[in-house]
C-alpha cells in the first residue's frame, strides 16, 4: 500500500508527483479486503501474523 512514509504535513504530501507502479504499491483496497478478511475468519484460525508486501519485494534484507 503506497502509504508515502516521511511525508507527514498535509501539503507535501498533496505535492507528492508520482503514483507509484501496481507492482511497488498494494492498492488499498485489497489490502483493506485482506484486513476485512482476517477480522471475519472462523474463530478456530490461528493467525500471529500477516505480512504483506509489493510484487517487486524479493525478501528481507
Amino acid at each position: 500500500m503506497d502509504t508515502h512514509r516521511g511525508r507527514w504535513s498535509p501539503e507535501a504530501r498533496e505535492t507528492l508527483g508520482r503514483a507509484a507502479e501496481p507492482a511497488e504499491a498494494l492498492p488499498p483496497g485489497d489490502v483493506a479486503g485482506l484486513i476485512t478478511w482476517i477480522c471475519a475468519a472462523p474463530p478456530e484460525l490461528v493467525l500471529n501474523e500477516v505480512t504483506v508486501t509489493p510484487l517487486l519485494e524479493r525478501g528481507w534484507p
